[in-house]
């Protein structure tokens, strides 16, 4: 369900993500993939939304929540989630290039790698790791997450909770 302070907000939002979830189960033959880089989405709440393969690059989703979203592929590249409420989502393979997800919650998150696949649906045996590259992880909780094989290379986890945390894989310095 998405709230916000923004009734017209809320509503064009929704349209997106209708359209997008639409794009995902045609499989690219209907609907219209989420673009929305650069759009301020600040505090707005998508939880539950299935947004797999968005463009959220430069988005601002400063308090966001978004608690059990399907965020599979989904770029984020320099987005700021600072904030933002990403409990149990499914963020495999994301792009977080850059990020700023301080002070995020991100508890029992996967943010793993995912199988590629072929035009048929096929695993090829290879992997798509999520990419955290140079992410701003201050003070995220990351309780209870799985991070298996994400490149997390020069990431910033000062302050960051790791409780519980799997990091099988992970490449990070």
């Amino acid at each position: 369900q998405l709230v916000s302070g923004s009734g017209d907000r809320s509503r064009t939002v929704r349209r997106i993500v209708d359209e997008h979830e639409l794009w995902i189960r045609e499989q690219g033959r209907g609907g219209t993939r989420a673009e929305l880089a650069k759009v301020d989405l600040s505090n707005v709440d998508l939880s539950d939304a299935n947004l797999a393969g968005a463009n959220l690059s430069e988005a601002i989703l400063e308090g966001a929540i978004m608690r059990r979203c399907g965020l599979v592929m989904a770029d984020f590249t320099c987005a700021n989630l600072r904030n933002a409420d990403l409990r149990d989502a499914d963020l495999g393979g994301v792009n977080l290039n850059n990020a700023d997800l301080s002070g995020a919650r991100l508890i029992g998150a996967t943010i793993t790698a995912v199988d590629i696949r072929d035009a048929n649906g096929q695993a090829t045996g290879r992997l798509w790791s999520a990419n955290l590259v140079d992410a701003n992880l201050r003070g995220a909780d990351l309780s209870g997450a799985r991070l298996n094989d994400a490149d997390m290379q020069g990431a910033d986890l000062s302050g960051a909770r790791l409780q519980g945390t799997v990091l099988t894989g992970a490449k990070y310095q």
